[in-house]
């Protein structure tokens, strides 16, 4: 069998949704009331909890220090690193003195009604304990007092009780002593109030308020915001400032022991530093000693002095042996007399013989020219050019001599210089090392000096740790409980609470209630009318009936028109209603829908078709057992117009014919020709035939009959049937088993129903019992249905 719900996809109608839920408007008000209501008293009895903050700035106190990067990383980094100063701000060790100093161990409260209201600067007397808080076994001690004029009581619990108690005299509870003192600032204690004291172990609170502070910086500045959030603002505004003074503190006492440090360990390090700067200027001097220095830098540039005028001699010589030398070759490759160049030889005797040699080539030339060369002058001079020119052999070969021996001394005097010259750089390095280390040692000793007067002032005169941006400072308006959160979160639930009791009634809810479920779920098949519900228990419609039960039927009939074949060939038109189980109220529609078209002047006979649980009858006050369609269906011999009851309701248009005795065998009855032969026979005299016939889902009746009708009117009840019974409806029109079949809507708005509808109240229902038992002697198709107390109080809430 096809399954309704997997073929008929539901879409997503919000205002459909939205008409769901505003049925219940009583609820969801009711449920909003009664959560904001509870939201105020919990405001109103909850003791309210405000935060407070103080803004500190933390100082860099190590600014401005050496240049030396790796000697200032002993005294301390150029930056803050507030991460590490947030974590003292928690750490316990500050907390604990913290707490010491404002005895926080100890804690007074004023005894109200509903709640206790925490003391801090407004307590009127004093818990001195004789006693460590953590030498006690318990967690707390716990104890009420309350005051007269002479004296006090005190006990463990609510309501103290017992001897009377003396101010300024020890006592005890549960082991642990204490003294009562009374603040002197106060004039008297009221002495209707009682008081709650709380004595709690050291290590408890500190852990406590520990977890308490947030610290967290703003922005990205160096301020650091400390907040703690506490029922008392005072005593809140106390322990910040408390805290950053602890932490000031703190931080002076650090930086002055840092600088006491640094005094002793410069002072260690001097006796160190004077006995290796004394061992490096010794180091010094034996050296220069040693290599006959003065001061290097002279000496290198004596040396290189000397060793420059030594290459300089040394290439004058070789420049004038160089110049004998071609001057020799000269002469000795010229077989004649030619003229010499002059060189510039520095020998005067070279040079005189070299010119005259040449003053006598140039006066040979010219006798030779004039007189020849057997002239006996040019003979002369001939024999005197080739004197000079041994002459000239002759001291060029002396000058070479000398020139060679000067050579060899210059060459061996500019060696030396220069292994003088070249041992100078090491010298100086080996110098300058000794004095890097010199000069090392030397600013060490001063810095350290300088960091030593520097720690003496720093330690005589220390700055803050911090700088207070704002002291503490309380929001007024409180962060817990937040009263527009809290009233928003209120209605919240209690609008969620109705939405989710009424979603899983929605969500349980397997009924049909209107038009929209047939068209989501058999949209096929026509719905002509939704019949609304009547709370009168006649609920038969009059003539000239102006009411909307009336008008229902109205339409039903209109509707019912057009679904008629155009020419069936007859002339009465015959118009079945059905069910699937009983109590949908097929006869209830069977009768009002035949007294519509009698009202139009239309002969009109309703025919109790429902052999095995009639009900027309009942409508008129007849026995059940009084002649009607069985009797004819059984005996040929009775003649259909004795069944026939004229003209009830006071109308000469309305007949009636009913289902007679209760017959053994209905469905032998019904398929054995005889139905078929009074149809025919009640064409000829009626205009409309309404046949009320038997539900469809257990028996056969309806079946065995349902093509002899025009129009089937499947009659359906809001809040009572069930959505998975239109599977079944769907597939008798499906299958043909139904002829022309149309839906009807009864009982909309009904007893159980609660929801909107197109004119009618569209309903929505759940938990409606029936069963699908169908048989002899159950009661009315439209009979009220007994329900539930909860139903009773849900229908009286949204109606």
């Amino acid at each position: 069998m096809e399954d309704i719900y997997t073929n008929n996809e539901e879409e997503f109608n919000i205002g459909e949704i939205f008409f769901k839920y505003l049925i219940f408007w009583k609820w969801f008000v009711l449920c909003g009331i009664i959560s904001l209501v509870a939201a105020f008293f919990y405001l109103r009895y909850t003791s309210k909890v405000y935060q407070t903050s103080v803004k500190i700035k933390i100082l860099d106190n190590s600014k401005g220090g050496s240049p030396m990067p790796e000697i200032s990383k002993l005294f301390g980094n150029s930056s803050v690193n507030l991460d590490n100063e947030m974590e003292v701000l928690k750490s316990h060790r500050l907390i604990e003195r913290v707490v010491a100093d404002l005895d926080l161990n100890t804690s007074y409260y004023s005894v109200g009604n509903v709640i206790n209201n925490e003391l801090w600067e407004e307590v009127p007397f004093e818990v001195e304990w004789r006693g460590s808080a953590d030498s006690s076994k318990d967690n707390s001690i716990r104890f009420y007092l309350k005051f007269q004029e002479d004296g006090y009581f005190f006990g463990d619990e609510m309501d103290p009780s017992g001897s009377l108690c003396k101010y300024g005299q020890n006592y005890s509870i549960r082991g642990n002593q204490f003294l009562v003192k009374l603040n002197m600032d106060f004039e008297e204690i009221d002495e209707n109030i009682s008081y709650h004291v709380v004595r709690s172990k050291s290590s408890d609170v500190v852990g406590r308020l520990s977890k308490a502070i947030n610290v967290k910086v703003s922005g990205g500045s160096e301020v650091l915001i400390l907040t703690l959030a506490g029922t008392n603002t005072s005593k809140s505004e106390d322990i910040l400032n408390a805290i950053i003074e602890k932490f000031n503190e703190d931080g002076v006492k650090d930086r002055q022991l840092v600088s006491q440090r640094t005094i002793d360990f410069v002072s260690e390090r001097f006796v160190y530093l004077s006995y290796e700067l004394d061992s490096i200027e010794n180091k010094k001097e034996s050296f220069k000693k040693t290599n006959d220095l003065s001061y290097l830098e002279a000496d290198a540039s004596q040396t290189a002095s000397e060793k420059g005028i030594a290459e300089s001699e040394y290439f004058a010589v070789q420049t004038q042996l160089s110049l004998s030398n071609l001057i020799e070759e000269t002469l000795k490759k010229d077989k004649g007399f030619s003229l010499l160049p002059s060189f510039g030889v520095e020998n005067a005797k070279i040079n005189a013989l070299i010119e005259e040699y040449n003053r006598a080539v140039l006066q040979q030339s010219k006798l030779m020219v004039s007189a020849g060369e057997g002239n006996p002058v040019v003979l002369e001079l001939t024999n005197q050019l080739a004197e000079l020119k041994d002459n000239i052999l002759s001291s060029i070969d002396v000058l070479q001599e000398q020139l060679s021996v000067t050579l060899e001394k210059i060459d061996k005097l500019k060696t030396e210089v220069t292994q003088v010259f070249r041992k100078i750089p090491g010298k100086e390095k080996i110098l300058r090392a000794i004095e890097r280390q010199q000069t090392i040692k030397e600013s060490l000793y001063l810095f350290l000096l300088q960091k030593r007067e520097e720690a003496s002032v720093s330690k005589a005169i220390t700055s803050p740790s911090i700088k207070v941006v704002d002291y503490a400072i309380t929001n007024p308006l409180p962060i817990s409980p937040k009263s527009l959160v809290l009233y928003t979160i209120a209605l919240t639930i209690g609008l969620l609470v109705p939405f989710g009791v009424v979603f899983l009634i929605l969500m349980l809810d397997t009924k049909i209630h209107g038009k929209q479920d047939f068209e989501k779920y058999s949209s096929k098949i026509p719905v002509v009318a939704e019949i609304p519900f009547i709370q009168e228990d006649n609920r038969i419609i009059k003539e000239n009936d102006r009411s909307i039960l009336a008008e229902a039927f109205r339409i039903l009939r209109t509707n019912v028109i057009y679904l008629l074949p155009l020419d069936t060939g007859a002339t009465a038109k015959v118009i079945y209603t059905s069910s699937s189980i009983k109590g949908e109220g097929k006869t209830f529609v069977s009768l009002n829908l035949a007294l519509t078209y009698a009202s139009l002047g239309k002969k009109t006979l309703i025919l109790g078709a429902d052999l095995r649980n009639p009900q027309i009858h009942k409508y008129f006050n007849m026995d059940k057992g009084r002649l009607g369609l069985s009797n004819f269906l059984y005996d040929v011999n009775v003649d259909w117009k004795t069944l026939v009851k004229p003209s009830l309701m006071d109308n000469e248009y309305f007949d009636v014919i009913l289902a007679g005795a209760v017959p053994p065998n209905p469905a032998e009855l019904l398929s054995n020709g005889r139905f078929e032969i009074l149809l025919n026979l009640l064409k000829t005299e009626y205009d409309y035939i309404i046949v009320d016939t038997a539900p469809t889902i257990l028996v056969t009746d309806t079946l065995l009959i349902s093509q002899l009708a025009d129009v089937t009117v499947y009659v359906t009840r809001a809040d009572h049937t069930d959505k998975k019974l239109l599977t079944y409806s769907k597939e008798l029109d499906e299958k043909g088993k139904m002829k022309n079949m149309a839906y009807v809507i009864n009982n909309v708005g009904g007893v159980n129903a609660y929801g909107y509808s197109y004119g009618y109240g569209y309903g929505y229902s759940y938990g409606y019992n029936y069963n699908y038992g169908y048989g002899y002697g159950y009661g009315e198709d439209n009979k009220k249905v007994k329900t539930s107390t909860f139903k009773r109080l849900l229908k009286k809430w949204i109606s």
